[in-house]
């Protein structure tokens, strides 16, 4: 089976010739079926840097919130 975290983009293209559940089949085919290896790859890299990215506006949003209740309260 073809999982992202144990195979690259380019080897999962290749996974469509041998799946053995259709179930799994046509989800890689829904996410990677147009597309060459170098698409895949940048996509991966795209879905990386948005996880990253989400991970930073919570922590600022967190320190936003932090900041904000710490100057409404009164001295």
């Amino acid at each position: 089976m073809c999982f992202s975290f144990r195979f690259s983009s380019s080897s999962c293209l290749s996974f469509f010739t041998s799946a053995d559940s259709m179930q799994t089949y046509y989800r890689w085919k829904a996410k990677y079926g147009g597309m060459d290896s170098g698409e895949a790859k940048r996509l991966k890299q795209l879905e990386d840097e948005n996880r990253k990215l989400k991970h930073v506006v919570a922590d600022l949003t967190l320190d936003n919130r932090a900041l904000k209740d710490v100057l409404s309260k009164n001295w």
